[in-house]
């Protein structure tokens, strides 16, 4: 009788647990100058506020990534700019139905451009991230969508060498 008590408290766990995954495409340019610090920039202004709200999760949640590899005391040399597509989906169909039904997803292109002097406007690499949140406790927090996505992105920023 345990085992079986065992088996459904597991299986509860499992369902209680989000879902979410990511595809980032990356390119860099290999030949890109070291930068020292950046500042992110918001390249598609919403005029929705709960979209206002995502954006500004997204960054919060990027800069704290990046703040864990990059020394903040330098001069501001380079801008992350981004721009989000936001879908929060259903989240009662995610929760009774699954499957991919009313997922969530964030659609997200950031460009690392330099600006120093001389080569102002140079873009260093861009990054394309989709991701998804397709089940999860109660439907799942659509906002792991974004929180993900910035993770993924924060760690490909770092793994491209840019900022030393």
């Amino acid at each position: 009788m345990s085992k079986l008590k065992i088996l459904f408290i597991t299986l509860g766990i499992l369902a209680m647990t989000a879902c979410t995954s990511t595809r980032t495409l990356v390119q860099a340019d290999n030949a890109a100058p070291t930068q020292y610090n950046y500042q992110i920039v918001d390249e598609g202004s919403q005029q929705n506020p709960e979209l206002n709200a995502i954006n500004a999760y997204f960054e919060r949640v990027l800069d704290n990534q990046l703040r864990r590899h990059i020394n903040q005391d330098q001069p501001v040399d380079t801008e992350i700019k981004y721009k989000i597509i936001y879908n929060k989906g259903n989240r009662a169909l995610r929760y009774f139905v699954g499957f991919g039904a009313g997922k969530a997803r964030a659609d997200i292109k950031v460009k690392v451009i330099s600006t120093k002097a001389g080569e102002k406007g140079k873009v260093l690499a861009t990054f394309t991230t989709q991701a998804t949140l397709s089940i999860g406790a109660f439907g799942g927090n659509p906002k792991n969508v974004v929180k993900n996505a910035a993770r993924d992105i924060a760690a490909k920023i770092v793994l491209a060498d840019i900022f030393h």
